[in-house]
């Protein structure tokens, strides 16, 4: 089976996890990315990027003349890209398709139409991987995401959708629920665990934020929930990750609300000192507003990390009603904060909490049972199209 990974960029943790699962298992597998991240250096994995042109790549036009013409066109006025761009595009066409792929996966949703002459002029099937924000919230604040997401809905054969909760929104959008795969994205259990070094008795509630300054994370409403937990005279330490330190705009947050002895900012960690943060933590904090289904929430629960967040996609398929965390509705700060002061002060409930967070990852979202039922559609989208 030779599947092409499309649209990479920049690869994310969960997108390299599931590459290098797969290539544990033998599928052959073709690349598009800008940069090779570090779990995957020194893998035998070939390359087809579209922002490394090569002169090599002319040389396929001669062998796909008629594709080339077609995609050329196709791209020019389904998808007005300008001349230059539509020329490099459908040239980029002709390389991926001389290396043959049955199938594609395209992992960022808007990206799925500029692979769609693959599965109209070479019946190469096209499946979009459907993450968050792009079905979530672009196409209501965007004219231009809205007419690429019509597109791509009216035209690609199928999707695959990281939660139900996404799976949901796309039939709502009109998309057969029959052509909609969901695979989670999983968590590495090997790497992501419970030391079960948390003590009984805490001085002080240790809680840490996973989360980029994103406008849809409403990062910033951390600094007020904290404000509150400070006036219930509750101690507590908050580890912030993902926003460096000098951030000035942060800085001005915690200096206006006095918390800056009890924030630390941490611009990044790698996944090993992520671990270690998620052990030495009690709580997970989460503000977000829109996601698909958010990895660090699996990740830190794996670890054995109580998740307290706000309810979007997601969040209820990842935490369940058996003791695992709390959910809140978007916006409520006085209940989160009330959830937090339990954790801080039932000793016997947080302990069993944080048992139950992890057993529930490692029975229900283990990465290696996602990749193995992943591998399994792969399959049966390509039987289905052998049919057509």
């Amino acid at each position: 089976m030779k599947i092409f990974f499309a649209s990479i960029g920049k690869p994310t943790a969960f997108i390299a996890r599931r590459i290098l699962a797969l290539k544990e298992v033998n599928i052959d597998l073709l690349v598009d990315w800008d940069v090779a991240p570090p779990l995957l250096e020194g893998e035998q994995i070939m390359e087809v990027a579209f922002k490394k042109p090569s002169w090599k790549r002319f040389h396929h036009l001669f062998f796909f003349p008629r594709f080339f013409l077609d995609s050329f066109k196709f791209l020019q006025s389904q998808c007005h890209y300008s001349l230059k761009n539509s020329f490099r595009k459908a040239l980029f066409l002709c390389e991926i398709a001389h290396h043959q792929p049955q199938l594609v996966h395209v992992q960022w949703t808007n990206a799925a139409r500029d692979y769609l002459p693959l599965q109209k002029f070479l019946n190469i099937p096209v499946l979009a991987a459907v993450r968050g924000t792009q079905i979530t919230t672009s196409p209501f604040i965007s004219e231009k995401s809205k007419e690429i997401l019509d597109q791509i809905i009216k035209n690609i054969s199928n999707f695959q959708t990281v939660s139900l909760d996404l799976k949901d929104k796309l039939v709502k959008l009109g998309v057969n629920s029959g052509k909609i795969i969901n695979n989670y994205n999983g968590v590495n259990t090997d790497l992501f665990k419970n030391f079960n070094s948390r003590s009984k008795h805490i001085e002080q509630l240790e809680i840490i934020m996973v989360a980029r300054n994103y406008w849809s994370k409403c990062v910033e409403s951390a600094f007020f929930i904290l404000y509150e937990l400070k006036k219930k005279q509750i101690p507590f330490r908050f580890t912030w990750v993902g926003v460096p330190q000098n951030d000035p705009l942060f800085n001005h947050w915690m200096d206006r609300l006095n918390l800056t002895d009890h924030v630390q900012l941490i611009e990044r960690l790698n996944s090993t000192e992520l671990v270690q943060r998620y052990n030495e933590s009690d709580v997970l904090l989460s503000t977000s507003a829109a996601e698909g289904l958010a990895n660090v929430i699996l990740e830190a629960m794996a670890t054995g990390c109580i998740p307290v967040v706000w309810n979007c996609e997601g969040m209820n398929e990842a935490i369940g009603k058996d003791g695992t965390g709390f959910i809140h509705a978007f916006g409520e700060i006085s209940s989160m904060v009330t959830s937090l002061e339990t954790i801080y002060s039932n000793n016997e409930w947080r302990l069993s909490s944080s048992k139950a967070c992890e057993e529930r990852v490692v029975r229900q979202f283990n990465e290696k049972i996602h990749t193995g039922l992943m591998i399994q559609e792969y399959q049966n989208l390509l039987m289905l199209n052998q049919r057509k």
